[in-house]
């Protein structure tokens, strides 16, 4: 288990294979907690915080439908993220507790992986809580990404806060037979294999 304490500037840190507790400081830091559930909280600051591996460049959704899928964290373990002040860009997985913290001047960003999940996800992010296999997610205005089990999902991208400053959200329902609701700022919906009711 490691313990990180982040300063004022600009932080880089990417935890063990143990249960490890980060923490950002000041800055705008680039955190991951890597294996096994990790504590991760951002502090002051626009963070970028994954409970599992950075992810390499990623694009979201074009009005073209283009886009370059970020790496996402689809195992189960059971991290805790919190983003702190500021506008954070937060990536998570199935099972993992998430508070954007307050909310900076563009709201903070969730970037979620379900493929985790052993069964059928539902998640509805109309909410501003939901609680899925046993993690609760509150505290975010922009949902940027979301990637579906392997199993029949039923998910509904709508955001509580209209603030403008959403990105155009991706959802992928990957394998199962899903049912995707699309949202305000919704860029592209995806079934993936099984059949699919899109909306």
């Amino acid at each position: 288990m490691t313990f990180f304490q982040g300063g004022s500037v600009p932080d880089l840190f990417s935890g063990t294979i143990d249960a490890d507790t980060i923490l950002g400081g000041d800055g705008n830091d680039t955190l991951a907690g890597g294996a096994q559930g990790d504590f991760i909280d951002g502090e002051a600051g626009d963070d970028y915080l994954y409970s599992a591996s950075v992810s390499p460049p990623y694009t979201l959704p074009d009005r073209d439908g283009l886009w370059t899928a970020p790496m996402l964290d689809n195992g189960n373990e059971a991290d805790t993220i919190n983003g702190g002040d500021g506008s954070d860009h937060i990536f998570a997985g199935y099972g993992d507790s998430v508070d954007g913290g307050a909310d900076g001047a563009y709201g903070d960003y969730l970037y979620i992986s379900f493929l985790g999940a052993p069964s059928g996800v539902t998640a509805d992010f109309s909410f501003t809580t939901i609680s899925i296999g046993g993690g609760t997610i509150t505290g975010i205005e922009n949902i940027s990404w979301v990637q579906g089990s392997n199993e029949a999902d039923t998910i509904t991208i709508g955001t509580p806060s209209f603030s403008g400053f959403s990105e155009y959200t991706a959802v992928l329902g990957m394998g199962g037979d899903d049912q995707l609701t699309a949202g305000y700022y919704t860029g592209t919906m995806d079934g993936g294999d099984g059949d699919d009711i899109v909306d």
